[in-house]
């Protein structure tokens, strides 16, 4: 297994990183140096760990995040390998969009005897080939988000729903499957909204929903008189509807389809 010689811990506040990456490499902003660096295990190996200590207390703060100059930027836009350095550690993990993603995996010198890496630990270019993958990912999420985004809710219930809701979880964390009547239900107790598309959703819509379930009317057979008649929607029944709605609304706004 690699080693990773270099134990050396600073203060966060006094760490400077031309004072360990070679100026040539580092990248500059508004003639200062960043924290920005073509990444290799020696240039990795020989960055301290980081420590930011307050009254002898150690913070969570301590910690800080290197991004990677080698990235492509024609080929991967808006994303980067961050590598973040803590006292105890190197981790690597992805970032698109601004967003930092799951944790790659710890950073580790290649073995010089060319041994097996531990599982959970990657060299920088295994590192990189991980982001490259997570990108194909994230492009292949990105396209069904927005292709999603532009379909209304009706071609949403009809054909999608209960696709999403075999993987996705709930507000409480479980996957269920879609039922046929609350699928029916849906379709029949939001009429109005079913041609709206995804990216439209409002949260006014709550109080719209409240307003038409009021006006809602369904139609029974008097027993006194064995006559048809119509009759308010129920309370029981409106709760269900919109717990129902709210429910498909969680999931479309876990998947990114909705951002309200």
């Amino acid at each position: 297994m690699g080693t990773n010689t270099n134990t050396n811990i600073v203060e966060k506040d006094d760490f400077e990183i031309a004072d360990y990456i070679a100026n040539q490499y580092i990248e500059k902003r508004n003639e200062k140096f960043i924290n920005r660096f073509m990444f290799t295990d020696t240039r990795i190996e020989a960055l301290p760990f980081i420590k930011c200590e307050v009254a002898g207390k150690v913070t969570k703060s301590g910690l800080i995040d290197f991004k990677d100059s080698h990235t492509d930027k024609e080929r991967f836009i808006k994303a980067n390998l961050v590598l973040r350095i803590s006292k105890t550690s190197r981790v690597f993990y992805p970032q698109f969009n601004g967003k930092m993603g799951k944790k790659l995996g710890n950073w580790m010198k290649r073995p010089k005897s060319g041994g097996n890496i531990p599982r959970g630990f990657l060299t920088t270019s295994v590192a990189r080939a991980e982001l490259e993958e997570r990108y194909k990912e994230q492009e292949l999420l990105d396209d069904r988000v927005s292709y999603m985004k532009r379909k209304t809710l009706k071609e949403y219930i009809e054909n999608h729903y209960s696709i999403d809701r075999e993987d996705t979880p709930m507000d409480n964390g479980k996957c269920t499957p879609l039922m046929p009547d609350t699928k029916r239900m849906l379709l029949r107790d939001f009429q109005p909204w079913l041609d709206c598309k995804m990216e439209d959703v409002k949260p006014e819509w709550a109080k719209d929903f409240k307003s038409h379930f009021e006006k809602k009317r369904k139609k029974e057979v008097d027993q006194n008189t064995g006559k048809e008649k119509y009759v308010p929607i129920s309370t029981g029944t409106m709760r269900k509807a919109f717990v129902a709605f709210k429910a498909m609304l969680g999931i479309c706004k876990r998947l990114r389809y909705i951002s309200k």
